[in-house]
Formats: C-alpha cells, sequence, structure tokens
C-alpha cells in the first residue's frame, strides 16, 4: 500500500514511539516512567547502539513494548542507493538478529525518504510510520519551553514522536532530567484524552491507518 502511516483514524488511543535509542542513560529511565503510567511505546533503534546494548532491547520487549527500526546509523535516505541499502536491508537483517524475530515498522532519519527508498523498505517487507505529533524533545529548554514548540495535538489515534538519546545525541552521557520532565508531562497530557497507550502494532489493529505520501528528492 503506498504511502506512510501518519496517524489512526476510528482508534480511542494514542501511540507514543521513540526514535534513535536505544541509550544506557536514558532507555532505562524512560522505561521506569512508561511502566509508571502503564503505557506501552515502540522505540525505532538504530542497529549501531542497539549492537552495543543488546540487553536494553530485551528489557524493552520485556517491559511490554515494541522494537521497530529506524536505521543502521541515522544516515539521511535522500542520497546514494547503497546508503539507503545499509540503513533499511541490511538494517533490518542486523535487528532481527539481535532480536530472535520479525520487524515490521520501519521510520526514516528525519522523517525523510524517497519514493525509492520507500518502494526499497516495501519490498523488504517493512511498513512506513512517521508521525502526527512532534513532541520536539530532542530541544534543549525547560518543560514550559519544551511545550510551546510541540507540533500537533493529542487526540485518540496520534503517532506521537520522542527520543529516547539525550539532548545532543548519542554523545552525550548521564540523565536527562529535563527531557525526562517533559516526558512526564507528556503522558499526562496524553491522559486527559485518552486512558490507553499502546504500540503501533496495536493502534493499527484498532483503527485504519491514514497515510501521506509526500516524498523528498534524492540529493
Amino acid at each position: 500500500m503506498l504511502g506512510s502511516i501518519m496517524r489512526v483514524t476510528d482508534s480511542p488511543s494514542v501511540s507514543l514511539t521513540f526514535d534513535d535509542g536505544p541509550h544506557p542513560d536514558i532507555t532505562p529511565a524512560v522505561l521506569e516512567i512508561l511502566a509508571r503510567h502503564g503505557a506501552r511505546a515502540t522505540f525505532f533503534v538504530l542497529t549501531e547502539p542497539a549492537a552495543r546494548h543488546r540487553s536494553l532491547l530485551a528489557e524493552t520487549v520485556a517491559a511490554g513494548h515494541e522494537i521497530a527500526l529506524h536505521g543502521a546509523s541515522h544516515a539521511r535516505l535522500t542520497g546514494s542507493s547503497d546508503v539507503v541499502r545499509r540503513e533499511v536491508v541490511d538494517g533490518k537483517a542486523e535487528l532481527e538478529d539481535l532480536l530472535g524475530s520479525s520487524v515490521r515498522w520501519f521510520r526514516p532519519s528525519f522523517g525523510e525518504q524517497t519514493k525509492a527508498s520507500f518502494a526499497l523498505a516495501r519490498r523488504a517487507g517493512l511498513q512506513v510510520v512517521l508521525w502526527s505529533v512532534d513532541t520536539k524533545d530532542y530541544l534543549d529548554g525547560d518543560v514550559d519551553e519544551r511545550r510551546e514548540r510541540l507540533q500537533g495535538g493529542f487526540t485518540p489515534g496520534a503517532i506521537v514522536l520522542a527520543h529516547d538519546v539525550p539532548t545532543g545525541g548519542h554523545e552525550r552521557s548521564g540523565p536527562d532530567e529535563a527531557k525526562l520532565r517533559y516526558l512526564e508531562w507528556v503522558l499526562d497530557a496524553i491522559g486527559e484524552v485518552t486512558s490507553t497507550i499502546v504500540t503501533v502494532t496495536d493502534l493499527v489493529s484498532a483503527g485504519h491507518p491514514k497515510r501521506s505520501t509526500h516524498f523528498h528528492r534524492p540529493r
């Protein structure tokens, strides 16, 4: 089916998704917060850090969450075909080897893809998932400043983009307290519109996916 999933209609739930992990400091803290809120999420991981922190994948799945593919190294998919194949095809194979199970969902880095990269993902057996709400949690600031930057509204059927790496990326270590406080606010805000925060699989199975056919030109 043509197009990337943006949100789901006719579902009472919201799906919270995390990109760019796993991270040894942030991911466990995120899992703890999700557990307190009774929320289940989908983690779009990069295979390079996933291979370094394989135990975090198992911990995430054991907590009732879902693992999906974000690529191998966060390279853009608007460049050479070799890079695209490395991120999508090789990345899928590597992640399935790490998990010991199949992977269904894929989110391109920066949400950017060409028609060719989308077609390659589909041939690899992946469905592309973007988002309808961007928390902008990768930018510095306190909770109020981050709230002002949020794009989109928390409504049933929304797919929410967040990140489980420190502000500034994988090279930073230690807890990112501002990001974690903002996540608490995000979960509370979602809780005002739905009592169920679920994985992408559960959201899609309960409604009708709405898709976008916007693509970027190759560079």
